[in-house]
């Protein structure tokens, strides 16, 4: 956002409220307008917040209304369309469509069409989510568009580097953490619920336990009670297990990855994963499931290691080959480095997507 404003547009975000907002209205340096926004669906909570989307529009009117997630972009199409708001554009992080079956599969599938039909384009962020929506003919060809090689913001490759591995404050973040230097850390960026794959990576890492590996799993991220909460066995296990951490919503990502060894993301679906970028940036060896959005950036064997979803016996393998083979798992960190500095980098999203949006205008 912050690039956008110092280069000729005025950006305003409207977002639920929280912990983060200061954070991103400094560093942003946007006007941040929050609304009561929720995940869970509420028929008369949802038109409500449409009407109040309607009427900040009507005041602020913008060119451009860009929404992210389905639930954003269902009440924001729906209240740029009442508005008139000239260009309607849709990112897709994701479809939880991708996991479902039956009703909730058809009831997700047509709420997801409706936002594609309210919608000037459709962006999604990876080109294996963009194979799927094709596919599934959830939205015209010609509507769907991607900018550069996808992602929803890129990496900073500057801040996410593999030299501050090489700092003393890896030491003592690691002392304090209460984990020991001969250690493997295995990491997990991202939130802490069951589609993550927060399951699995547990019970993963009670059979690394089980073996006498030397090893801590570092959760960095923070428990959500969303619908998709993890149960209260798995998070008991968490919670009293000495050899696993976790950080709650951290600012300094980078220092805590520096201090890892292996990044795990089992995640059930994905539209691209952040978490895969940064710990690729930060040069760190990775597992991620073979799915749309995490098949995007690692290559097996090349760029990191697939595994198949929710199968935490071929995870627990995966992670076994990397901690009894360092030479792979340096060989693998470089390359997932490489593939983030070469494809991924922040600065150069950020020129697409300014032009990408000066052609939208261009246009109407």
């Amino acid at each position: 956002m912050r690039y956008l404003n110092e280069n000729g547009f005025e950006t305003v975000i409207i977002c639920s409220d929280g912990p983060e907002v200061n954070e991103v209205r400094n560093s942003e340096g946007c006007r941040v307008i929050t609304v009561p926004f929720s995940r869970y669906i509420s028929f008369k909570t949802d038109i409500i917040l449409i009407y109040r989307i309607y009427k900040i529009l009507q005041q602020v009117r913008p060119d451009i209304v860009h929404t992210h997630t389905s639930k954003a972009g269902l009440l924001g199409m729906i209240a740029a369309t009442a508005a008139r708001v000239p260009v309607k554009i849709h990112s897709v992080p994701g479809l939880r469509l991708i996991e479902t079956t039956g009703v909730t599969f058809a009831v997700l599938y047509f709420f997801e069409r409706l936002i594609y039909q309210l919608s000037t384009y459709v962006y999604p962020n990876s080109r294996s989510l963009k194979e799927y929506i094709t596919k599934k003919r959830m939205c015209p060809f010609a509507k769907i568009r991607m900018v550069g090689n996808g992602s929803s913001n890129g990496v900073d490759i500057k801040r996410f580097n593999p030299q501050l591995k090489q700092s003393a404050r890896i030491e003592l973040l690691r002392s304090k953490i209460g984990i020991d230097n001969g250690a493997i850390i295995i990491a997990y960026l991202g939130r802490i619920v069951k589609e993550k794959g927060i399951h699995e990576l547990v019970e993963s890492f009670q059979s690394l336990c089980q073996k006498n590996y030397n090893v801590y799993l570092l959760l960095i991220g923070k428990y959500e009670d969303a619908y998709d909460s993890i149960s209260m066995q798995v998070k008991h296990l968490i919670d009293y297990h000495q050899n696993i951490h976790v950080t709650g919503w951290v600012n300094n990502v980078e220092n805590y990855l520096a201090a890892c060894d292996i990044l795990v993301h089992p995640s059930y679906r994905e539209g691209f994963s952040n978490a895969i970028l940064q710990g690729g940036a930060m040069g760190l060896p990775i597992i991620a499931c073979d799915i749309p959005g995490c098949n995007d950036v690692i290559r097996d064997n090349e760029t990191g290691l697939l595994v198949t979803p929710k199968d935490p016996i071929r995870l627990t393998h995966k992670i076994e080959k990397l901690i009894n083979n360092p030479a792979l798992s340096r060989k693998l960190g470089q390359a997932a480095r490489n593939h983030a500095v070469g494809n991924y980098g922040n600065l150069e999203l950020w020129k697409e997507i300014k032009q990408e949006y000066n052609t939208l205008l261009n246009g109407v």
